[in-house]
């Protein structure tokens, strides 16, 4: 099956007197990361009786700005596009693969695509998520005691520190194959921040430690965000980028104390 964007109103005609499905995602908040796609019914609508969990051929999928939308099959991820725009799904058509601009998604469409196994009752079961793929801001971070060597003074001190942090889901695939799976609804931020921030403030001291090699005074790091932020994302790797497809956009410091 294949996704083949549908271009102004060439299909509409073609569509309207077929009991096809609608399926899209309402405007994703910033607390939701995950949501699965559902099919519009409207009033007028005929086809008010089909399963939740087939879609059935020359049906049309919605994806806005933000969203990352992928189609899974009997468990498996079968297609995907990070491309805004309203699709036709075809049965008879290869996978599209509308990376959007997103890297690496090939890849990991070969680790994540094959591993699910089949659930459900049908025989046969098609289920469309939509993953958020914005900015996520306004987590909160704070550390205290961590050893700081100021090259200004050359010598070792301790700081507190705190302020927010901002990231994004680079990997969908991993995000859901790892993180969110097979939900029935939507998947929040507060289901797994509370871990984030745990790892962060832990990866904080070795990035703060590494940014100190390059002779940048503490009270001069407010300045030098981009750098941490780097670091962190150098630290963070294993349990961010390659398991959960995430990565931290930037990092704001409010405040820097020594001891």
């Amino acid at each position: 099956m294949g996704l083949i964007k549908a271009i102004g109103g060439a299909i509409g005609g073609g569509l309207a007197d077929q009991w096809v499905d609608y399926i899209k995602c309402d405007a994703m908040p910033m607390n939701v990361l995950a949501a699965k796609g559902y099919k519009f019914v409207s009033n007028r609508s005929s086809n008010t009786k089909g399963s939740d969990n087939v879609i059935s051929d020359g049906s049309r999928v919605d994806i806005a700005d933000g969203q990352f939308m992928m189609i899974v099959e009997n468990g498996r991820i079968v297609d995907f596009s990070a491309e805004p725009g309203q699709y036709l799904y075809q049965t008879g058509t290869q996978p599209s693969m509308l990376s959007g601009g997103f890297k690496g998604l090939a890849e990991s469409f070969k680790q994540v695509g094959k591993r699910f196994t089949a659930g459900g009752q049908e025989l046969s079961t098609q289920r469309v998520y939509y993953v958020n793929t914005k900015e996520l801001m306004g987590n909160k971070w704070g550390v205290g005691d961590v050893p700081f060597r100021d090259s200004e003074f050359n010598f070792s001190m301790k700081l507190s520190a705190y302020g927010e942090y901002s990231y994004k889901i680079t990997d969908p695939l991993l995000f859901y194959a790892n993180v969110c799976g097979n939900i029935d609804g939507s998947f929040t931020r507060d289901r797994i921040d509370s871990q984030l921030k745990t790892e962060l403030q832990s990866a904080i001291q070795p990035a703060l430690g590494r940014v100190a090699l390059k002779r940048i005074p503490y009270d001069q790091l407010p300045l030098f965000t981009q750098d941490i932020c780097d670091e962190l994302n150098s630290e963070l790797t294993d349990d961010w980028a390659k398991l959960r497809g995430l990565s931290v956009v930037s990092l704001a410091i409010a405040s820097v104390k020594p001891d």
